[in-house]
C-alpha cells in the first residue's frame, strides 16, 4: 500500500535527508521531494523528581558520583545488545558508569540475561515502560543511541533538549544532528569497541560532558525545535502553491512520510 501510494502522489516529504535521497535512489523526482525533520518543543521543562528522587522511585542506590548512560528505546532487535556490550567493556576502566534503560520488549529477558554474563547486572538498571521522560533525562550524564537503523528519532531530540552530550550509531538523519567530538560521538552500527571507548572518555570528564551538552542543546533548539518545524512546513506549503498557479487546474497533494511513535 505504501509503495502504490508514494507512486500516486504529486510531493513527498521524508522526516531526514536519509529518508529523502532514498526516495531519489528509488527513482523519485528530486524536485518533488523535502524534508521536515521532527521537531520538539524546547520550551524550559521543570522535572517533577530530580535525580535523586528519581533513582530512589526505581529502587536504585547508585552511588553520588556514578555517571548514568541511558536510552530510552523499544527492546526489540534494534541492537540494545551492542549498548551493554559496549557499556560493559567502558566500565571495566570507568567503574563509576551506570546504565539506565527505559522501554519494554520482546527482548526484555534476552537482554537482562546478557547483562548478567557480562558481569554488570548490578550497573544496568531496566526501568520499564516511562511515562515521566523529563525526570528520566534529568537522571542522565549521557544519552545514548546503538540503533541498527533509523530516521529521525525523537530520542536524539529529546536527549538535546535536556543538554545531553549523545553518542549515536551513524544511521539515518542522525549525523545531521550529532557533530562528532563537537556535540557528541558517532560509531558504527555494532561497533561495540569504538560505543566504550567514546562512554570512556566522556565518562572521565565533566567539562567535557557539559560542553558538548550545551553545544547539543543550543543546534537541537536553532534547527530541530517546533518552531523551525513549523517554518520550514510553511515555507513547502507556500513553495506547493505557488507551483500550483504555474498549473491551474491540476490537482496536488503532499505526503510526510516516516515512522511515528
Amino acid at each position: 500500500v505504501n509503495t502504490i501510494a508514494l507512486r500516486r502522489l504529486d510531493y513527498r516529504i521524508g522526516v531526514s535527508d536519509a529518508m529523502t535521497d532514498l526516495l531519489i535512489s528509488r527513482g523519485f523526482d528530486p524536485d518533488r521531494l523535502f524534508t521536515i525533520y521532527n521537531g520538539l518543543d524546547f520550551t524550559p521543562r521543570t522535572p517533577s523528581l530530580d535525580r535523586e528522587a528519581y533513582l530512589q522511585s526505581l529502587d536504585l542506590t547508585w552511588p553520588a558520583d556514578a555517571v548514568i548512560v541511558g536510552i530510552a528505546a523499544r527492546l526489540n532487535p534494534v541492537d540494545i545488545a551492542t549498548l551493554i556490550r559496549g557499556f560493559a567493556l567502558a566500565h571495566e576502566s570507568c567503574p563509576q558508569l551506570r546504565l539506565l534503560i527505559a522501554g519494554d520488549g520482546e527482548q526484555l529477558a534476552m537482554l537482562q540475561d546478557l547483562a548478567r554474563q557480562l558481569n554488570v547486572s548490578e550497573e544496568v538498571c531496566f526501568a520499564g515502560w516511562v511515562t515521566d521522560t523529563d525526570s528520566f533525562y534529568n537522571a542522565l550524564d549521557i544519552n545514548a543511541l546503538t540503533s541498527l537503523s533509523e530516521s529521525f528519532p525523537y530520542a536524539i531530540t529529546e536527549g538535546a533538549r535536556a543538554g545531553l552530550p549523545t553518542v549515536a550509531s551513524q544511521v539515518g538523519g542522525i549525523p545531521y544532528l550529532i557533530d562528532p567530538g563537537v556535540n557528541g560521538f558517532l560509531f558504527s552500527p555494532g561497533d561495540q569497541e569504538a560505543l566504550a571507548h567514546h562512554l570512556s572518555t566522556l565518562a572521565s570528564d565533566k567539562a567535557l560532558r557539559e560542553h558538548m551538552g550545551q553545544r547539543l542543546y543550543e543546534k537541537g533548539k536553532s534547527q530541530f525545535s517546533l518552531e523551525s518545524t513549523l517554518e520550514r512546513q510553511l515555507d513547502i506549503y507556500k513553495s506547493i502553491l505557488r507551483r500550483k498557479e504555474r498549473n491551474a487546474g491540476r490537482r496536488d497533494g503532499a505526503l510526510v512520510c516516516g515512522a511515528y511513535g
